[in-house]
């Protein structure tokens, strides 16, 4: 065995080395750390699984999973294991009703599941509970609301006006732009205006190079590696390229921070709130780079395919349309200015009221977009039943949207963008638990009010600006916009790139 391993112990023997090491480290984690134990009252387990890595489909074709697991169920809920992590799967109204209202199931660990998320689930002692949300979470939980409180919400909004001008200033009289580039960075450039800091929202280059970083951040990463142990994790590519895009954002709020600090320089922004209140530099950075993946991740995506689905439908643009001019008339009583100006004048309460037709494209949008999974833990120390399953302590829980928003029985003809569902001569999914764009019951997304008014601003600007059609690269029309590949994980870009042909308006 030694002449083995002094005959590896060459320079050339070195990567050799390193892979048996990982080896040895990924048996060390099979045997020392077993899977979970499922409760025999819990759903059957899914026939789709490997041994080791458990379900690998999760990874590779969610949603067909899903179904292919809801009809192998008897109950419509199942079981399966991500390497040795216990999963309880649910559909239909009473276990939605159940998972998402539940005080027990814990949304921050329930998030540890996702790769996107640096630190692995902990680790349950027996029967021992875990908070059910950590420092850091409790830290951004109470600073994200205080940015969105009554008293903060609209500050930013002149800004923000400034800012959407401007960027359609530069697309010129006519063209052809890529929405989910140009919107996403505009989007990007608002988010950062409002939970971040002017330093960047004002320096288009360095605001550039940071969204360079964060979508380096945001798809670099290999949902697969979850079922791995984390000192192997760690060695992946994905890991690293993270890790390493994540560092260069840290140096520059970092740097930004410290401009501050030795010249005395204040902003009217987040980050001088934060360093107002004596926050930790780590604390302000994390809440930074959290409120920015949380503001922009599904904003950027659904404000490029709200303008598609409009510009392919006459009908929602003109009703779009009119809402924007009458709010326009309504709130400034100069009739020479362009309607892009006198649209300027409105106050944040406008924005939130005068565009319903606008919300209800926005609300159709987003469940026609919608991917992936909610996902919760339970922490609690003893088993937890939801929706007549036991879900085990320590166990995940997680519910698709695709359950409830391609639901037949809710809405009909699902796969169609057509907004006018929504009228109370139709009502679609007017129950409570039938609409879960934005969340619902004990954890409702904290920013919808600002996704509301950033993608109703850059809509109506830019439906004021420009008349618009569809088109490909080659700038030939394209009648309706693509369907989606509903295996996608999250809200996701086309996989074909989609055009809007620009005229200005007259």
């Amino acid at each position: 065995m030694l002449s083995l391993f002094a005959s590896l112990s060459t320079e050339a023997s070195w990567p050799i080395l390193a892979l048996l090491g990982l080896i040895s480290i990924f048996a060390s984690y099979v045997i020392f750390s077993p899977r979970q134990n499922l409760s025999p009252h819990s759903p059957k387990q899914i026939s789709d699984q490997y041994p080791i890595f458990g379900a690998l489909r999760y990874f590779s074709a969610r949603w067909d999973f899903y179904q292919d697991a809801i009809a192998e169920s008897k109950t419509g809920n199942f079981s399966f294991y991500l390497g040795k992590y216990g999963v309880i799967g649910f559909s239909g109204r009473q276990a939605r009703k159940e998972f998402f209202e539940s005080k027990v199931l814990s949304l921050h660990e329930g998030t540890s599941l996702s790769p996107q998320v640096p630190n692995p689930p902990q680790t349950i002692q027996g029967g021992k509970p875990v908070q059910e949300t950590s420092a850091f979470a409790d830290y951004f939980n109470r600073r994200i609301n205080r940015m969105l409180s009554r008293e903060n919400f609209g500050k930013c909004v002149p800004a923000m006006i400034r800012d959407t001008q401007t960027r359609l200033l530069e697309f010129g009289n006519s063209g052809m732009t890529d929405p989910f580039d140009s919107i996403h960075s505009l989007v990007f450039q608002l988010t950062v205006r409002n939970v971040g800091c002017n330093d960047i929202a004002d320096d288009r280059a360095l605001l550039e190079k940071t969204r360079g970083i964060y979508e380096t951040m945001e798809n670099s990463y290999n949902p697969s590696i979850i079922v791995l142990p984390w000192i192997v994790k760690a060695f992946t590519p994905s890991f690293i390229n993270q890790s390493i895009a994540g560092a260069r954002l840290y140096f520059i709020l970092k740097g930004i921070v410290d401009k501050r600090k030795k010249t005395g320089q204040r902003e009217n922004d987040t980050l001088q709130y934060l360093m107002d209140q004596g926050d930790d530099l780590g604390k302000m950075i994390g809440f930074i780079i959290g409120a920015l993946f949380a503001g922009v991740v599904n904003s950027g995506i659904n404000s490029g395919w709200l303008l598609c689905y409009l510009v392919t439908n006459p009908h929602w643009m003109a009703e779009v349309r009119k809402e924007v001019e009458n709010a326009a008339t309504k709130y400034s009583t100069d009739k020479i200015a362009s309607l892009s100006d006198r649209l300027a004048n409105l106050p944040v309460e406008a924005w939130e009221s005068e565009f319903p037709m606008l919300d209800l494209c926005l609300k159709e949008t987003i469940r026609v977009q919608g991917q992936g999974v909610f996902q919760r833990r339970n922490v609690s120390g003893s088993d937890l039943t939801i929706g007549g399953e036991v879900v085990p302590n320590g166990a995940f829980a997680v519910y698709h949207v695709a359950d409830t928003h391609r639901d037949e029985t809710i809405y009909k003809d699902p796969e169609i963008w057509d907004p006018a569902r929504y009228l109370p001569d139709r009502a679609e999914g007017s129950n409570k638990l039938d609409y879960i764009g934005w969340g619902i019951g004990r954890h409702p997304c904290p920013g919808m009010r600002f996704a509301k008014l950033e993608m109703n601003m850059i809509v109506a600007f830019f439906v004021a600006t420009y008349e618009c059609t569809l088109v490909d690269k080659q700038g030939s029309p394209i009648p309706q916009p693509p369907p989606l590949n509903r295996n996608n994980m999250v809200v996701s870009k086309p996989d074909t790139p989609l055009y809007l042909k620009y005229n200005r308006r007259t």
